[in-house]
């Protein structure tokens, strides 16, 4: 049965609408790997491309309408297995060290895909890549033209599964409706307010001589009882140092295994509210060192927003393109990256809230659902082009 105009076209939109998140996700899990040692921000570990890359990868070879290998001979010469671009691609992904990767996410679970493509190289005892673009006899390139052939096409067959599909559409559901929800919460007060006050930190905690968790070692999760209580304080202390000025709130749990469990925050509050904003952000940190008598650590944002190509944070204009898009990667930030590997820790607590946001309201008081198709859009081009520090 031929499908209909509309349905390829439905079918383009949702196509063109996963890789625009994918690449936002990409650069959320790309600035995850970044924290601050000292004031510098310090890169701890280089898995974040080859993990994005490799869900890129599982997309396009399963749409390839061409060989991604092929074999060449010259009779003075002898033979060899090219590949194309795509093949090339696919190679570098197998020269990823799953392993070490692993264990660069302590805590943390991996998508379906990425699981599938684990399992298929430790199938594979040698590195791929080292067998292409090499002059041998025109029998041993024949040999591994065919065994490249019958791998990809047994690779193809494990990623069309359909259950594969269902979890790995089970597995992104949440950073999605994360994503779509608070970036609908910010376009709802960009509705009744032209004007806000944002406010990026971080919360750090760890218990008394604590140090970095080590390759292959288990983290404390101990620790989380203690420090969902520290944070449901500090929001009581939010709640009463700006009572009514509270226009709105995010926050999101992580762990590195540098820095252990902390929190990412992002606050909205009326544009009169007194002060400036790098010394408000200074006041909830005198707060957060105080709970936690002196073993918290806190990383004001606004006080590098200078930096920042586009004004996310500080006092800024909601009808400002530039400031929309800031916030956007903001929000792509703090909810994209668990598309391809998440903590795991779901069923025991939250990882990712919002509060203090309210929904539009027409003229006779009820609330309004806005239509998806006004939600804030930005170019997955320009994002990735900018390569971005937004955090």
């Amino acid at each position: 049965m031929r499908r209909s105009k509309d349905d390829m076209q439905q079918n383009d939109q949702e196509q063109h609408e996963e890789n625009r998140l994918d690449g936002l996700g990409a650069m959320a899990l790309r600035e995850r790997n970044y924290h601050l040692d000292n004031g510098q921000r310090v890169r701890t570990d280089d898995h974040d491309r080859a993990i994005s890359q490799l869900h890129q990868v599982a997309k396009e070879i399963l749409r390839a309408g061409y060989p991604l290998f092929s074999i060449e001979h010259d009779p003075r010469r002898g033979s060899w297995v090219r590949r194309s671009p795509l093949g090339a691609r696919l190679l570098r992904v197998f020269t990823t060290n799953f392993d070490r990767a692993q264990m660069d996410y302590p805590l943390h679970k991996f998508s379906p895909v990425m699981m599938v493509f684990m399992k298929f190289r430790h199938l594979i005892p040698f590195n791929p890549a080292s067998y292409f673009d090499l002059l041998m006899p025109r029998h041993a390139a024949e040999q591994i033209f065919e065994v490249a052939v019958r791998a990809l096409g047994l690779l193809q067959r494990m990623l069309r599964r359909s259950y594969l599909r269902r979890l790995h559409n089970n597995f992104r559901r949440k950073a999605i409706d994360n994503f779509n929800g608070l970036i609908d919460s910010i376009d709802a007060l960009s509705q009744r307010r032209v004007s806000v006050t944002a406010l990026r930190f971080d919360l750090y905690y760890r218990r008394a001589g604590s140090l970095p968790v080590k390759f292959g070692d288990q983290p404390d999760v101990q620790i989380l009882d203690e420090l969902m209580s520290l944070r449901e304080r500090f929001h009581r202390s939010l709640d009463r140092r700006f009572g009514g000025e509270l226009l709105g709130y995010a926050w999101v749990l992580e762990f590195g295994r540098e820095r252990g469990f902390h929190f990412h925050y992002l606050v909205f509050l009326k544009h009169g509210v007194p002060g400036d904003d790098v010394s408000l952000v200074e006041s909830l940190e005198t707060k957060w060192k105080e709970l936690t008598s002196g073993r918290g650590e806190f990383d004001n944002v606004n006080s590098r927003r200078r930096g920042f190509r586009y004004p996310a944070v500080g006092r800024i204009r909601l009808d400002d393109p530039q400031a929309v898009t800031g916030l956007q990667f903001l929000v792509s930030y703090m909810t994209l990256a668990p598309l391809f590997v998440k903590l795991d820790i779901q069923d025991r607590y939250d990882t990712f809230a919002k509060g203090r946001f309210s929904a539009p309201s027409d003229k006779s008081g009820r609330s309004k659902l806005r239509p998806s198709k006004s939600r804030i859009k930005i170019s997955v081009d320009e994002a990735v082009a900018s390569r971005l520090t937004f955090i």
